[in-house]
This record gives structure tokens, sequence and C-alpha cells, in this order.
């Protein structure tokens, strides 16, 4: 990394030399070259994790939806609270008319 210059009259500038053609512009300006080629390098490569990150999260949202489709599936097969009290009652209604067939029509039960 290029050392910091002295900052002159709170510019944020480094004036360096004097007037319009400034020697030392040139190896100023080269070393902001190199600097921007050597952030331009490290961009491209968090573009490339960038990317690879991007795909690795698209697997892992067709994963999901995967798995939230099969719990779909699986909650549908689970009975609900009010199933089993309907069912047993049910049960329970057709064995009492069964037995209340047998006794009207006189059949041992």
């Amino acid at each position: 990394m290029i050392a910091p210059k002295p900052v002159v009259g709170g510019t944020g500038l480094d004036l360096g030399g004097q007037g319009p053609h400034d020697p030392g512009m040139e190896v100023r300006m080269s070393a902001v070259e190199i600097e921007v080629k050597h952030l331009g390098g490290r961009i491209g490569a968090l573009e490339g994790k960038v990317e690879g990150l991007d795909a690795r999260l698209r697997g892992v949202e067709n994963k999901l939806s995967e798995v939230s489709g099969k719990l779909d599936l699986l909650v549908g097969k689970i009975p609900s609270w009010w199933q089993p009290p309907v069912t047993a009652g049910g049960m329970l209604a057709l064995l009492l008319a069964g037995l209340a067939a047998l006794k009207y029509f006189g059949l041992p039960g």
C-alpha cells in the first residue's frame, strides 16, 4: 500500500509541486493507477465469490422448497384434533344402532 503523504490546507489532496506541469504528477498518477488495478482484481475475486454464494443459496432454496412440500404432505396425513373423537363417536353410534336393531327384531344380542 502507498504511504499517505502530508495533506495541505485540509483539502485532502497532496498538492505536491507547483503549477500545471508538476513533474511529480506522473509518479502520483502511476501510483493511483496501480491501486485501481489492484482494487479491480480484488473486485473481480469478490464477484466470483458472490456468484458462488448465489449458486449455493439457490441450491438451499430448492432444498427448502422440497422439504416444505414434504412437510405439507405429512401435515395433510396427520389427523386433525377433531377427527379421532368424531370417528369414535361414529363407531359408538353404529354399535348402538346395531344393538337397537337386534333388540327390535327380537334376535339374541
